[in-house]
């Protein structure tokens, strides 16, 4: 039998609420007028099963895209740059700060040397520039039609190219957007370039023949921001790799997606606007598969690297608990599975159904019983960190631990007004809003009964009716804390059970999120 071809596609900042494939899950009934209808997602969801209990283990892009394609925590990462903040001997916060190199094996590199032809295109975030990567100057205040811009701009892509060819093993990598839509290298392109990168999968696609199977790795922009209705009035032929002479026509016109929402009865925002873009990109690929005749021999994996505020960049359920979607040839169809399951099994799910052996330590688990359609946990509990958070949970309890190391004890001591700006070593919007949400964000000992209290409102850490509870969940973190290759503090600091800590911490939360421009609280609504 034909070793079967793999196309990942995985979204950013993607709420189960917004999409119609998830109709039925509990915590998507509120709010149907934010449900957009998702019916290219439902083509994969109708070949496979779809996976109401997905988690990633850090919920940010940086490090959550590491483990989709290493199978690993990002907290083990070897990268040169992480471990020179953080080396082996002290406590490690995970955030934006782990990368891909050509030293750790990941997607990319496995397949390649499978001989699987391998292809990237959309977001990156999964590596840095080195010195061999020399991007050419560019004055980010110039306009894309100023002369030369064009070739600048090719000049700019070619080197984002090389490198993750380099560092990530892919023979193909275009249509790339670096991290999240910035001013760099030009303010006028803080845009989605959907169709430019849309445009770049199907052409690697096409440069894929019958002897030999492929791999393409698709990451959109969508749902993250800027503003999906102000892409809309953009030029899209104006593109991070230059002005291009046609736009990509497998998609229906970016111009029609604000009626056909209306259409549907779906509110106009941002959010459900970027969900059914996305779901146009799913559809051009899946037409695509299928005008090649090889869709039947396809896995197909939709999903997305976290959740959103208020719990993006934290351990709590909405930041967590992320869509996924897998269909494999010769697998259950129509499924629905409510076991647990981590970003850190995709790479070795996608290994064991495209028979690739390996000797790799991952920690991960091939998800290949619940796709045959068996209903069994393969996990009996998760693990999760970032910052200085770390995690553990089970179908009924969650156990969040907050341990600052002791050079940020002793900066808080010192009342540093640059010691723990949340639970990470530098202030971050997405932390600050979940800190002015959550009232036990920095209690340094978090248990929360999931089957009563899905929303973690109530702390029983502290609740002697729990008190086994919290015994046995502290037991289950050690057991992962012992398998990281960096120390956690696993006594609660003297100083964090202080008024003097309480004091401290509060000034924190009383700074709100006002100086967050792309917060707003009535944004809460479209989120939770």
């Amino acid at each position: 039998m034909k070793q079967p071809n793999v196309v990942f596609i995985i979204s950013d900042d993607t709420k189960h609420k917004w999409l119609s494939s998830y109709q039925g899950k509990p915590e998507c009934q509120p709010l149907p007028e934010l449900r957009v209808p998702t019916p290219n997602i439902d083509r994969i969801a109708s070949r496979g099963t779809r996976f109401d209990n997905a988690f990633c283990a850090s919920a940010t892009c940086q490090p959550s895209r590491y483990s989709y394609l290493t199978g690993r925590y990002a907290g083990s990462n070897p990268h040169p740059r992480f471990l020179s903040r953080y080396p082996r001997t002290r406590p490690a916060s995970v955030e934006f700060n782990v990368y891909l190199n050509e030293d750790i094996p990941s997607q990319g590199f496995l397949f390649g040397q499978a001989g699987y032809r391998t292809g990237f295109a959309g977001k990156w975030h999964a590596s840095t520039l080195g010195p061999e990567d020399r991007l050419p100057e560019i004055d980010p205040d110039e306009k894309p039609d100023a002369p030369g811009m064009d070739q600048k701009l090719r000049a700019h892509q070619q080197v984002l190219s090389e490198n993750i060819k380099r560092t990530a093993g892919y023979d193909y990598a275009e249509g790339i957007v670096w991290c999240n839509n910035s001013p760099e290298p030009l303010k006028a392109l803080d845009t989605h370039h959907i169709e430019w990168s849309i445009q770049k999968a199907l052409d690697f696609l096409d440069t894929c023949s019958g002897d030999r199977p492929f791999v393409l790795h698709y990451a959109s922009t969508c749902v993250h921001g800027p503003s999906a209705l102000a892409a809309f009035e953009k030029d899209p032929r104006f593109t991070l790799g230059g002005k291009v002479d046609t736009v990509c026509d497998a998609l229906p016109p970016r111009t029609g997606i604000v009626e056909r929402l209306q259409k549907a009865g779906c509110k106009v925002n941002h959010q459900t606007a970027s969900a059914l873009w996305l779901d146009d990109q799913i559809g051009a690929i899946l037409n695509k598969l299928e005008a090649m005749g090889v869709i039947d021999n396809t896995i197909l994996v939709f999903c997305t690297d976290h959740g959103v505020e208020p719990g993006k960049t934290t351990c709590y359920e909405r930041g967590i608990n992320v869509p996924c979607f897998i269909a494999a040839p010769g697998m259950k169809k129509g499924h629905i599975s409510r076991m647990m399951v981590q970003n850190i099994d995709m790479l070795p799910t996608l290994l064991d159904l495209c028979g690739i052996t390996h000797k790799l330590a991952l920690d991960g688990t091939s998800l290949a019983p619940i796709l045959r359609g068996e209903e069994r946990e393969l996990h009996n509990d998760l693990f999760f960190e970032y910052g200085y958070f770390r995690a553990v949970r089970t179908p009924e309890f969650k156990y969040i631990t907050l341990r600052y190391p002791e050079h940020v004890v002793d900066k808080m001591k010192r009342k540093d007004p640059d010691a723990a700006p949340n639970q990470t070593d530098r202030f971050q919007g997405n932390a600050q809003v979940a800190l002015s949400y959550y009232k036990d964000f920095f209690a340094p000992e978090q248990l929360f009964d999931l089957r009563n209290d899905p929303y973690e409102d109530h702390n029983l850490a502290d609740d002697p009716a729990y008190a086994t509870t919290l015994r046995d969940m502290q037991t289950r973190l050690d057991r992962y804390l012992d398998a990281q290759p960096h120390p956690y503090p696993r006594q609660v600091p003297a100083f964090m059970r202080t008024q003097e800590y309480l004091d401290f911490v509060k000034t924190r939360v009383d700074a709100g999120t006002g100086m967050i421009s792309w917060w707003h609280l009535s944004a809460l609504k479209e989120v939770l």
